[in-house]
């Protein structure tokens, strides 16, 4: 059986490395005819996602040759 401290250690170390934020620097150029659904696609990743991960891309106004 685990002490409490251990338990509360271990919870506090799985919180902490949930909070940990990726930093990407991956960028891709829309093209024409592209939208928020179709990219979502074709990185297997849901809408929510891309909009979380692209917080700067406006899915109503996707614009080709921008890169976000």
């Amino acid at each position: 059986m685990m002490s409490s401290a251990l338990s509360k250690a271990i919870l506090a170390a799985a919180v902490g490395a949930a909070s940990v934020q990726a930093v990407c620097t991956y960028t891709w150029e829309a093209g024409s005819g592209d939208t928020c659904s179709s990219l979502s696609s074709l990185w297997a990743i849901t809408v929510d996602q891309f909009q979380q991960y692209n917080a700067t891309a406006k899915c109503l106004t996707l614009t080709p040759g921008v890169r976000k």
